[in-house]
């Protein structure tokens, strides 16, 4: 059944992105909590991720 509601587009549309969203900042924050040995670039690409997400 199709739903032509601006509301479901818009949640059909977005659900995907926010699930990469989200998943990539879990990572990116138990990575800086676990990984206290990180080499100096990753823990800036964590860092960076972080908030992109």
């Amino acid at each position: 059944m199709a739903d032509g509601r601006p509301k479901t587009r818009w949640e059909r549309r977005t659900e995907v992105p926010l699930a990469v969203a989200s998943l990539v900042l879990l990572a990116s924050y138990v990575i800086q909590v676990l990984a206290h040995d990180l080499p100096d670039y990753r823990r800036t690409l964590c860092l960076a991720a972080t908030p992109a997400a």
